[in-house]
């Protein structure tokens, strides 16, 4: 059974709700980029998914790991992703009094403008200036360092959510994050597993009604 957010959190008195942040990941949590990259390059799903790191994936040929790196880095690939279905129920999350924000590693810096005008069509009321794209020019994936005003982190990388901060995790369940070896890397952590964006939102939603409602408070807007 899942945790409850009034199980996990403190009371909301406590905490500085002009502030509080829901923090969504981009790739494999608001868009399937796993089933986009398979198709693209030909790759078994079965392969691919074994390890969230692709690049150290003993079943990948060397040919299929550059053709992966080559995705990583085309904006126009980028360009042609689809957000899963309902995803722009999420900012309904803000009507409790906390704010949606972004964190997304990319690339290049082509690939994270690509992100950030995707980002915004799809979201209506985003604030750009909770979008939080890291270029890694073109370097190696990096666990993400989360904004302090994190409540909840909403992730498919068991090494972003084993070094975070929020108070509570969620994972867009794929292969990768459901494993024995990602349970021993968040095993610390306060983490909970969904399929689909619908039920990762009716979660945090009816989570924080809940969670005020058991003490009895409204935030200020």
């Amino acid at each position: 059974m899942a945790l409850r957010l009034e199980e996990i959190l403190p009371s909301p008195y406590s905490l500085d709700w002009s502030r509080l942040l829901v923090v969504f990941d981009v790739d494999s949590t608001l868009w399937d980029f796993g089933a986009a990259a398979e198709h693209a390059i030909g790759i078994d799903p079965t392969v691919f998914h074994r390890m969230y790191n692709f690049r150290e994936n003993p079943h990948l040929s060397k040919q299929q790991i550059s053709g992966l790196i080559r995705i990583f880095e085309d904006p126009h690939f980028f360009e042609k992703m689809i957000f899963y279905p309902g995803v722009s129920k999420i900012m309904r999350i803000e009507e409790l009094g906390v704010k949606v924000a972004i964190d997304s590693n990319c690339m290049n810096s082509a690939v994270a403008e690509v992100k950030r005008k995707k980002l915004m069509q799809q979201l209506p009321g985003l604030d750009p200036e909770l979008i939080f794209l890291h270029d890694l020019n073109g370097g190696h994936d990096q666990p993400k360092i989360l904004d302090p005003r994190t409540l909840i982190l909403v992730e498919d990388s068991p090494y972003n959510v084993a070094q975070s901060t929020a108070l509570l995790n969620i994972f867009k369940k794929v292969p990768w994050n459901q494993s024995a070896e990602a349970r021993r890397i968040v095993q610390s952590k306060p983490v909970v597993s969904f399929d689909t964006i619908d039920e990762i939102y009716a979660y945090i939603y009816d989570g924080l009604k809940s969670w005020q409602e058991k003490y009895g408070f409204s935030p200020s807007y």
